[in-house]
């Protein structure tokens, strides 16, 4: 039996949510990027969860919760607007997240189809696909960076890797189309291997 819970209060480590984050990143990229319509869900929906993931674990880093008034997580888990509002005090949510109005954009429409799929109907309604590639690999790249800021103080080489990409090295020219931001990859050993 695969067991990955780890043994955090409320089940949540911030650095599992940030791998999980950036993990799903890389995967949302390439079926975004794919030419193929049957990527394109589960890519929206792999954007959903890397974007949520980075949240809550820059969220958990400060000690942040988002439970709700009933003490469960439920729907309200998963809106960006209230775990965005939540991180209002985190130096680069207001200063770099909150007054943009294209990323609050965004995230609503990734919301929106989130919710869509979890109940039952399929869909994403995305007004324009560079754009929102390019959005998303911003915001990305501000909470893989922000979080950095919010753990204690590392060497170099280890704040390196919290910050890279694992992407297998014969994936990264395709990764890296129509790419913007400064990420840093390491490669990853193909379990063929």
């Amino acid at each position: 039996m695969l067991n990955i819970k780890n043994k955090f209060p409320e089940g949540s480590n911030p650095f599992s949510l940030f791998y999980s984050g950036k993990s799903c990143y890389v995967m949302a990229r390439f079926c975004l990027e794919a030419t193929f319509w049957d990527f394109y869900v589960p890519g929206f929906l792999l954007m959903q969860q890397s974007l949520e993931n980075l949240i809550k674990s820059c969220l958990k880093q400060k000690n942040i919760g988002w439970k709700q008034e009933n003490g469960g997580y439920g729907k309200k888990g998963h809106e960006f607007k209230r775990l965005i509002g939540l991180g209002k005090d985190i130096g680069f949510f207001k200063e770099k997240i909150i007054n943009r109005t294209d990323f609050l954009s965004l995230l609503k429409e990734l919301e929106d189809g989130y919710n869509l799929q979890r109940y039952g109907a399929s869909g994403h309604f995305i007004k324009s696909h560079e754009k929102m590639m390019d959005l998303f690999d911003e915001m990305v790249f501000i909470f893989v960076t922000g979080f950095t800021t919010l753990v204690e103080p590392r060497k170099n080489e280890q704040l390196e890797r919290l910050v890279a990409l694992p992407i297998p090295l014969y994936l990264e020219k395709t990764f890296k189309r129509k790419l913007k931001q400064s990420f840093i990859f390491i490669d990853v050993i193909p379990l063929d291997s």
